[in-house]
């Protein structure tokens, strides 16, 4: 189940609203991304969890590529969501 916080930055994937106008996030963790700033560059990142590895992959910071240890996937913001705003074009 996915979780907010008041003030957290996030890019979320939903649902298509119901009949009464409610929706949910995608799966149970997998349709709530976590944005970061990097400490250094203020850049924005997207955080996901180990789940979004693979929909993330070709888009992974390489830091997240070469930890020894598991780690959550991190992607550029705007490469993310430039991908999404492509793919959904594509689809119609």
């Amino acid at each position: 189940m996915s979780y907010f916080a008041v003030g957290e930055e996030i890019v979320a994937f939903l649902y298509p609203a119901s009949a009464l106008g409610f929706t949910s996030p995608i799966g149970t963790s997998e349709g709530k991304l976590l944005i970061q700033r990097e400490v250094n560059t203020g850049k924005k990142m997207v955080a996901g969890n180990l789940l979004h590895a693979k929909m993330i992959a070709s888009l992974l910071a390489p830091n997240a590529r070469t930890q020894t240890r598991p780690a959550a996937p991190a992607a550029e913001y705007d490469r993310l969501i430039s991908l999404v705003r492509e793919m959904v074009a594509s689809q119609h």
